[in-house]
């Protein structure tokens, strides 16, 4: 086996290696952090309050395939129906 001349080239691609695994390490870091800081915290629903609605009217939008009348009828909703549940209505509701 030849020994090397100098030694320069040997210590350089362990130079080279130890900045990639730095640089590595690094970002590995910095992503599981991001990871970790986009979780959201869920709002607390309480269903021990319990709301009650009549439906006024049901319709179907957005639809191309289907016909609208089956679609209401596989939901099983009905005009003057009762419903109820622990969320607020927002949307067309007086």
């Amino acid at each position: 086996m030849e020994r090397p001349v100098n030694s320069y080239w040997k210590n350089e691609d362990k130079m080279v290696r130890q900045k990639l695994k730095r640089i590595f390490l690094a970002v590995f870091l910095i992503l599981t952090n991001l990871a970790l800081f986009s979780q959201e915290e869920g709002k607390i629903i309480d269903y021990s309050n319990s709301y009650d609605y009549k439906i006024g009217g049901v319709s179907v939008s957005g639809v191309r395939f289907l016909d609208p009348n089956a679609l209401i009828g596989i939901s099983g909703l009905r005009m003057g129906q009762e419903i109820s549940g622990s969320w607020r209505c927002n949307y067309h509701c007086k």
